[in-house]
């Protein structure tokens, strides 16, 4: 039988259930999505720096051909480029950048002859209240030493 007073406890709390249920996903759902965006915007960020930090290595390069037939003198280069911190969005990007698996010749210099490469890695570094410590690289096979 149909009751004319209205819905019942039963169906209010049904309701109410369902409700709470609805709206509890809807909010990990749009807390979840939030995040995302906060880490995508850092993460655009830090391979911008990246980025950055390898088109100055492939300056140096292009600039200071004998220098770098040294690794270590290369390097040093490169560390006066990675040494400051860089704020965006009032995060502290730390940057640094290495230069590994270079080719050598027998007498230990740089290979500056065909099919010659480093490998440089750009790595950035920030802390993200929300998410921890982040960390972004970017690596680069440089060839064509002149």
């Amino acid at each position: 039988m149909w009751n004319k007073r209205g819905f019942g406890i039963i169906e209010v709390m049904v309701a109410v259930a369902i409700t709470v249920t609805v709206g509890g996903a809807l909010f990990a759902v749009s807390r979840n999505a939030a995040k995302t965006v906060v880490m995508t915007q850092d993460q655009t960020i830090a391979a911008n720096l990246a980025q950055g930090l390898l088109e100055q290595a492939r300056g140096i390069r292009d600039r200071s051909p004998i220098v770098l037939r040294d690794n270590d003198v290369f390097q040093a280069k490169l560390d006066t480029i990675s040494q400051a911190s860089v704020s965006v969005n009032n995060y502290a990007y730390s940057r640094d950048i290495v230069v590994d698996d270079c080719v050598y010749d027998s007498s230990g210099n740089l290979n500056t002859g065909i099919g010659n490469y480093c490998t440089v890695i750009a790595t950035i570094k920030w802390n993200n209240p929300q998410l921890g410590e982040q960390t972004y690289q970017a690596t680069e096979l440089l060839t064509d030493w002149q």
